[in-house]
């Protein structure tokens, strides 16, 4: 709960301190974008670090962290741990980020399947995490196009171990608005079993056609 907070505290006065924006768009600016997303993370993590070492009652605190920044029809993700960014196109689900655990490793691995009881008992195990040594910290940073009716979904692993993938999709495409599909998704979780805290944002996106 500290290190959570913390992280998104750090990350909000990152970017409100941003020296220049980027207004103008291109690969030069999207690469800077995205240099800066791998940039804030560690910077995050080195801030963790620090709160850690300066309070004996929090060492060993960390976190997961999925953030996105859309630019017109580029959407940019950094992600680290098992919470998940997932991209609803064309009325299909799509998983964008990776879960940095052991369990998805031996799937990655095509060693085990994913309903095997071993990756389901080390599916919260984490290999990669914010609060971890400086040099373990690595996060994914991938950028996306974005089209017209394109739905983007952040959310903690509260909901994905409650709620599988057509689950997911299945609320996101009957959902009325991105509230709506949120509170119905947090709802399934908790009617599911919710046993881990559940954070779902939503974001759908509207693009006129290019003139």
């Amino acid at each position: 709960e500290v290190a959570s907070r913390q992280a998104i505290y750090t990350l909000l006065g990152l970017a409100l301190h941003t020296p220049d924006w980027q207004f103008r768009w291109g690969p030069r600016e999207r690469n800077a974008v995205m240099w800066r997303m791998r940039d804030r993370f560690r910077r995050v993590n080195a801030a963790l670090l620090r709160e850690a070492t300066a309070n004996a009652s929090l060492s060993g605190m960390c976190t997961t962290m999925t953030a996105a920044v859309t630019q017109g029809c580029d959407l940019i993700v950094g992600h680290i741990g098992d919470s998940r960014a997932y991209l609803l196109h064309r009325g299909k689900l799509m998983q964008l980020t990776h879960d940095h655990t052991v369990g998805a490793g031996l799937i990655k691995d095509g060693t085990h399947e994913p309903n095997d009881p071993l990756v389901i008992e080390l599916r919260g195990l984490l290999l990669q995490a914010l609060g971890s040594n400086e040099g373990e910290c690595n996060p994914q940073v991938s950028d996306y196009p974005l089209q017209d009716g394109d739905q983007l979904l952040l959310c903690t692993d509260g909901l994905t171990d409650m709620v599988d993938d057509v689950g997911i999709e299945l609320v996101l495409n009957s959902a009325s608005s991105a509230k709506s599909a949120c509170r119905s998704l947090v709802d399934l979780a908790l009617k599911n079993g919710g046993r881990d805290n559940v954070t779902v944002i939503v974001a759908r996106y509207s693009i006129p056609p290019l003139e």
